[in-house]
């Protein structure tokens, strides 16, 4: 009798009851998230939430960048203020605000503190020339190639006196990597302007805990992301955007173990010679393969049957657009993704990161298709394989 009363009850629940109820469930896994990070939710905090129809992947994806985003207002809730990502904190002058603060240009590379805690420029190529780093000559090549140095402790000139060390709510250097000198459209093989790329892990002690993040100078994160946009999927830009964003997320995981500090050193020396190993491998200018994509290459193979099954058999709701780059994204499963163009030649496979659907549409640059780019689509995925079967009929 009494689980009749339990189901006449559910069924007879308003609308409102039960998009309240789901509404406010929500909620609370939000809040359960924000303390997961160690803190609380704004009062004011509000989201955009979607609501259009999805399959379950869609609707899994759309959870996830909802529990990131509640993360990551906590984190950013309990943070010191950033400031300006290419300007230092200047003991000296106790401002990030002064002459000392930035580079003087954009090939110099920040070269430690000084006596005072002021921080100190030295242009790329002197500190090649003091360094002597393997393949120095590269840099004086024509076309110039590109090199990486890492930088750690002694080598940023640990000189400061006690009356100098940094504030415990103010950012400081603990080390870095330099890639010089580097064409301002990221390529290796490009011409005009170039800089000197240095990536920075800073440390502060804000409210008790120790906190890190990745600076950068010499370009903005934002002109990374724009050149990104611009190229192929494996474009050295897009190599880069990468490999920062998976730097960002080694130092959030570092903040959060418990390790003393030559503990935490260690993972910053470690985090450090990835870099300087992966800027080394994306401004190389060669086309790095593994044996068996070699042996593919040199075979003429290419891994298009499981792409092409992917394409033939997805839903509308599994292809999306490229708005870029003009070309079909379609999602196939484990994480993978297939590129083809307009007349459904395959262009290339990828493993997409956690979340990177969900952030791409946020940008705005993957849309959902429309009905009729869909079936255009699929007309010339059939044209390509009547053709290809025609192909081997006649050989």
């Amino acid at each position: 009798m009494s689980n009749t009363r339990k189901k006449n009850s559910k069924s007879d629940a308003s609308p409102i009851d039960t998009v309240a109820q789901a509404l406010h469930r929500v909620q609370r896994a939000l809040e359960r998230a924000a303390e997961r990070a160690g803190g609380r939710l704004p009062d004011d905090w509000s989201i955009d939430v979607e609501l259009s129809a999805a399959d379950r992947g869609e609707w899994h994806e759309r959870a996830a960048a909802l529990l990131e985003a509640a993360r990551e207002v906590t984190l950013s809730e309990k943070r010191p203020p950033r400031g300006p990502d290419d300007a230092l904190w200047c003991c000296q002058c106790k401002s990030a605000e002064c002459d000392h603060a930035t580079a003087p240009g954009p090939r110099y590379t920040f070269d430690g503190y000084a006596a005072t805690g002021k921080p100190t420029w030295i242009p790329f190529v002197e500190l090649c020339l003091r360094r002597r780093p393997p393949g120095m000559d590269r840099i004086f090549a024509e076309p110039a190639g590109v090199i990486a140095l890492k930088c750690v402790g002694d080598d940023l000139g640990e000189h400061r006196l006690a009356a100098f060390e940094p504030g415990p709510e103010t950012w400081e250097v603990v080390g870095q990597v330099v890639a010089g000198l580097v064409p301002q459209d990221l390529d290796p093989r490009g011409q005009g302007d170039r800089f000197a790329l240095t990536i920075q892990v800073l440390r502060t002690n804000f409210g008790g805990q120790v906190r890190f993040r990745l600076g950068l100078i010499g370009c903005t994160r934002r002109h990374v992301d724009i050149q990104a946009a611009s190229g192929s999927e494996r474009s050295p830009a897009e190599q880069l955007r990468r490999t920062l964003a998976a730097a960002r997320r080694t130092l959030e995981k570092l903040e959060r173990r418990s390790l003393d500090e030559a503990g935490q050193a260690d993972r910053i020396s470690a985090l450090l010679s990835t870099l300087r190993g992966d800027l080394s491998r994306i401004f190389s200018g060669k086309v790095h393969r593994t044996k068996h994509a070699q042996r593919r290459h040199r075979s003429g193979a290419r891994p298009t049957s499981q792409a092409v099954s992917d394409a033939r058999g997805a839903s509308m709701e599994r292809v999306l657009f490229d708005i870029p780059r003009e070309t079909f994204v379609i999602l196939g499963r484990k994480g993978r993704a297939h590129v083809f163009s307009r007349s459904a030649r395959h262009v290339t496979s990828m493993r997409l990161e956690d979340g990177e659907v969900t952030r791409k549409k946020r940008r705005q640059r993957w849309r959902e298709v429309t009905p009729s780019e869909y079936q255009a689509l699929r007309r010339q995925l059939n044209n390509a394989q009547i053709q290809g079967e025609r192909s081997a009929e006649a050989s």
